[in-house]
């Protein structure tokens, strides 16, 4: 897989759980995200809590479930390419560009420019949509964002239901690995019934 990926330079990846098996996919999905910067989907028949959460922690970026429309994941598809792009003409450029400093809060250290995120000096992996996800709070720190303005503020125009928990989903991923605990968060906290709030001295 990954010397396939290597050779044929591969633009996005979308499995089947019905012909992998989810250990099999745990073993991958990490591997491909050291070696490789595209966009990973995982298709399945039911929904299991168990495995969504396992699936998103080694770092795919969506789980659709069936029955599904071809045309919206095609759209889902190509959205995700487009962010993958994106981030790599960002980095050619910052190279180019005069850096900017990175940002501190508590024991974190971000640096937008090149996509790294310390946690008490030691990098820590955040998938693509987790650092998008950061980078957002990190540009509305103190205010309380509604659902609706993060999802359309992270994920653009691709289409998410709004019933959806994938953005509850991704804020617990991310709190697992910046909070210094995640049950009683420090950085990014529930306000009932509005939404999120990053509460954080942000320095640069």
């Amino acid at each position: 897989m990954l010397s396939s990926i290597r050779k044929y330079h591969e633009q996005a990846i979308i499995w089947d759980l019905a012909t992998v098996s989810i250990d099999e996919l745990m073993k991958l999905v990490p591997k491909i995200r050291t070696t490789a910067s595209l966009p990973i989907f995982v298709l399945d028949e039911k929904k299991d809590p168990r495995v969504v959460t396992q699936l998103f922690k080694a770092g795919i970026d969506d789980y659709i479930i069936q029955p599904y429309d071809a045309n919206e994941v095609l759209l889902r598809m190509k959205c995700r390419t487009r962010f993958y792009q994106d981030q790599t003409l960002n980095q050619s450029s910052d190279l180019q560009d005069s850096q900017r400093p990175p940002y501190y809060f508590g024991n974190i250290e971000v640096d937008l420019d090149h996509k790294t995120v310390k946690k008490n000096g030691t990098p820590l992996r955040l998938t693509p949509k987790e650092f998008k996800l950061l980078e957002y709070f990190l540009n509305h720190p103190q205010h309380i964002l509604s659902r609706e303005q993060i999802l359309n503020g992270v994920w653009n125009d691709l289409y998410i239901d709004q019933s959806s928990r994938m953005l509850e989903m991704h804020i617990s991923h991310l709190r697992d690995k910046i909070e210094p605990n995640p049950k009683d968060p420090t950085f990014i906290k529930t306000v009932r019934g509005f939404g999120y709030n990053f509460e954080v001295d942000l320095k640069n």
